[in-house]
């Protein structure tokens, strides 16, 4: 993701504020064009861990029906995803399976489509999702932030799956200014690191 400063709206003096740690400014811009007062201050840093990732993973001869997906949970691993693949061609040729639409808008915006599209709000109905729709026989590539809980890989080993899952990503903490706030402001936690 793009390195970024801190968002304010231009009608920041009225009223009480909106204030994110959102590491992406869509929602910001979309709030602030509604008119609600909000300024955007990711607490996180995203680095992509390129080196972790599995390379050579197809073995020759394996039918395509038995290749693994590539389960993403986030757009941040969306974008290591695609920056990983660009020197690993073995994640090009596989299917990608995005957890719900806004890791898929994250691909399709550095110009990939992912295959399938889980339409899931959480983990639990990621889980829930590929217990019905996804076939045993397809071993499944889970890559995870370095503070990401072991829950939906052991949750999908316990259904039965092979899971391959890494540190693909590591989340550190962002020195930031102090942010002003009243009483009446409201923050906005965009994730458990934050």
């Amino acid at each position: 993701l793009p390195k970024q400063e801190i968002m304010e709206s231009g009608n920041q003096n009225k009223g009480p504020k909106l204030v994110s740690t959102l590491n992406s400014d869509r929602l910001a811009n979309i709030l602030n064009n509604d008119g609600i007062n909000i300024l955007n201050q990711p607490v996180i840093e995203l680095n992509s861990l390129t080196n972790n990732w599995p390379s050579n993973f197809i073995q020759e001869g394996t039918p395509r029906s038995k290749w693994p997906y590539l389960i993403l949970t986030s757009p941040f691993a969306a974008k290591c995803a695609i920056e990983v693949a660009q020197s690993n061609n073995d994640l090009n040729r596989i299917q990608w399976l995005a957890i719900g639409e806004g890791t898929a808008r994250a691909c399709f915006m550095r110009g990939v489509t992912v295959s399938i599209c889980a339409s899931s709000r959480n983990s639990s109905e990621l889980i829930d999702f590929i217990d019905r729709k996804i076939s045993r026989e397809i071993n499944l590539m889970i890559p995870r932030s370095n503070v990401a809980s072991k829950n939906l890989t052991s949750s999908l080993i316990d259904l039965g799956f092979e899971v391959n899952s890494w540190i693909g990503y590591e989340n550190k903490t962002r020195v930031i200014n102090s942010i002003e706030m009243n009483d009446e402001d409201v923050l906005l936690l965009s994730s458990p690191s934050s």
